[in-house]
């Protein structure tokens, strides 16, 4: 962690009680308590953001190359009645799977768990006690929603008219893929 920087600053002696001379005095420490206020906070959000995620939606290497989608079938798409309870819950890709929402119509909510996060549900009723402090509402004016290999998230309805699907992709020479799930 990074401590404040020490200003030191050579003030004149006050002989007099002089107006423009005290105001001189309460613009610089005013300066000085600004400086350290804002550097306190700075350094403690960086710090916060280093244990949570990053806030900002992962990006699809450039040289993926789209290997299947869902629904399977050309022209179906997932509506606001017909999302897999496999999406609505929480899952993840395989290794070296990246997936990408398309929303073709309507909003989606789009969340995704912290790093690292492997828990498995167990059973289909047990809770989810993963946190996903990353979440974006996605619809045909935003950019999609991109998918991470092995990381959890989980999607939702945000609008009744909602019309999706979701691309899966690999980078070249990464393997088979496997699309049998845990």
């Amino acid at each position: 962690m990074s401590s404040s920087p020490i200003y030191y600053i050579q003030l004149p002696t006050l002989a007099s009680n002089n107006t423009a001379t005290l105001y001189m005095y309460s613009i610089i420490a005013t300066f000085a308590i600004v400086h350290f206020v804002h550097h306190a906070v700075a350094c403690r959000s960086q710090k916060n953001k280093r244990l949570e995620d990053n806030d900002s939606m992962p990006l699809l290497p450039q040289d993926v190359v789209k290997y299947s989608q869902l629904p399977k079938a050309e022209g179906k798409v997932f509506t606001a009645n017909s999302i897999p309870r496999g999406l609505l819950n929480r899952h993840n890709t395989q290794d070296g799977t990246w997936g990408v929402l398309k929303i073709l119509k309507g909003s989606l909510e789009y969340k995704i768990a912290l790093r690292g996060n492997t828990m498995r549900k167990e059973t289909e009723n047990e809770d989810d006690n993963i946190i996903y402090p990353t979440q974006f509402v996605l619809d045909p004016t935003t950019r999609n929603g991109i998918i991470e290999p092995r990381r959890f998230h989980k999607v939702q309805a945000a609008s009744e008219d909602l019309e999706f699907i979701v691309e899966f992709y690999r980078l070249p020479g990464t393997g088979p893929v496997q699309e049998k799930r845990d």
